[in-house]
């Protein structure tokens, strides 16, 4: 499975959710190939196609190594810390929060701050914009203009709402139950 234990639970998705994450990381939101995508060409992909279930830790994998803030780390593919990537987003989002939060809280954080910039409130308690509007809420020009950000942003809004629904406990099936 995923190394990083905080992206472990791809492992409890449907194959229909690991199809969107794998899509997401693969394409750009116009539907074209991602530059930067190894993870379409990578021999899971190719061996195991649409089976996603069986190449669930390389989707993770993906996902930590598009994480990365250096050219360098990227060409090394070099995986990043699922945290440490959240937090990177944070911190371009101007979302406040903690270096000891955890991966939870801090997913939290983010979900809730582009909830809060999409409404215009602070604190408003809505919690269940469509997966569409939090991702152009989060399109700064800081993270359209980086290929990296542009492809992480989306996966763990994704993520986010993926783990958000597991802990309740009503595991949501496809993008359009989920993301709606």
């Amino acid at each position: 499975m995923v190394l990083d234990r905080d992206l472990q639970f791809i492992g409890e998705c449907t194959n229909e959710q690991l199809g969107i994450l794998f899509n997401i990381l693969c394409f750009e939101e116009d539907q074209t190939l991602r530059k930067r995508s190894r993870l379409l060409h990578s021999v899971e992909a190719q061996v195991f196609e649409e089976d996603y279930y069986k190449f669930s830790h390389r989707i993770g994998k993906e996902l930590q190594i598009l994480g990365n803030t250096t050219l360098a780390g990227l060409l090394r593919k070099e995986k990043v810390p699922y945290q440490q990537i959240l937090q990177n987003l944070l911190n371009k989002l101007s979302i406040q929060f903690s270096l000891h939060e955890s991966c939870l809280n801090l997913e939290q954080r983010l979900l809730n701050g582009l909830h809060e910039k999409a409404l215009g409130i602070k604190n408003s308690g809505m919690t269940s914009l469509p997966f569409e509007i939090l991702v152009k809420e989060g399109m700064i020009d800081e993270i359209k203009e980086n290929p990296s950000d542009r492809c992480v942003l989306p996966a763990v809004i994704y993520v986010s709402l993926l783990r958000a629904n597991l802990g309740k406990g009503s595991q949501q099936k496809g993008r359009e139950t989920l993301l709606k």
